[in-house]
């Protein structure tokens, strides 16, 4: 019978380290040149999928935090840092990640607006949470801040990934995980949105969805920010939601990553047992 392109809505399988398939993504864009024969089960092997060099499609900025906060998607959006400190990062190896003291370290990124009022976007990094804050109950992982107090914040929040926007809406949650991170363990979280509609992620997996997802309305943007939340009403330093753990691995892109390319990442970025 031949072989046909993939549809649109094709149900695309998911892979582990050794090519096995480990599960489904439905109605996810193709991503690379892969074929199938109508009628028959069928396997992608992981090379024709191409899928490391779709994670680096719409790539707006990556933080990997080997001895530095540079830029490595070449957008040149190198940061700088104030506190935290290099330390071993998923693989137990030095200087591949930044270790944050919750009291005061954050990185400090150049561009205010890299999400800014995108409706199509997507945020992720691997953390590990030494200590969930007893205060707050927030850990904020990255934020762009502004007057009013205007922001894009994607945190930890009473131990569940949060993604919040506002204005337009005053403290709308635009998406939260459903299951708790653990403490002390290395996790994959993220978020995507599209027109409204969001995906929570937790190691690899759907964690999390729903729609209705605001647009961020502008409002002059002052600051951007890892690890710690630009809070101008917040006396002293204009802080708060300071993050306590390792921070590794900060993504952020133009457009929602695919479940497909999300299980991938992970597969290929997990921590050692």
């Amino acid at each position: 019978q031949g072989s046909a392109p993939l549809a649109s809505d094709a149900v695309w399988p998911t892979y582990g380290r050794d090519n096995q398939r480990t599960g489904l993504a439905s109605r996810a864009s193709p991503v690379g040149s892969a074929s199938f024969t109508p009628g028959q089960d069928w396997t992608v092997p992981t090379a024709s999928i191409e899928i490391n060099e779709s994670l680096k499609q719409g790539l707006l900025a990556h933080y990997e935090f080997n001895g530095n906060a540079d830029d490595s998607s070449g957008n040149g959006h190198h940061a700088s840092i104030y506190g935290a400190v290099t330390a071993p990062g998923r693989y137990e190896k030095a200087n591949q990640a930044l270790l944050f003291d919750g009291v005061d370290d954050r990185v400090k990124l150049p561009r205010v607006d890299i999400l800014g009022n995108k409706k199509t976007f997507s945020i992720f990094a691997w953390i590990k949470v030494d200590e969930h804050n007893s205060s707050s109950g927030s850990q904020s992982i990255y934020g762009e801040y502004g007057t009013s107090p205007g922001r894009n914040i994607f945190l930890i929040q009473n131990h569940k990934v949060l993604f919040e926007q506002y204005p337009p809406s005053g403290g709308v949650d635009e998406g939260k995980g459903a299951q708790p991170i653990q403490l002390r363990h290395w996790h994959l979280v993220g978020y995507a949105e599209s027109n409204g509609k969001w995906s929570v992620y937790l190691d690899g997996s759907i964690n999390a969805s729903g729609g209705g997802a605001e647009t961020w309305a502008i409002r002059p943007l002052e600051a951007s920010f890892i690890g710690a939340r630009y809070y101008t009403h917040r006396t002293p330093g204009n802080f708060k939601d300071f993050f306590g753990g390792s921070i590794d691995e900060v993504r952020l892109y133009d457009r929602a990553l695919l479940p497909l390319e999300v299980k991938a990442l992970y597969n290929g970025e997990m921590p050692n047992p």
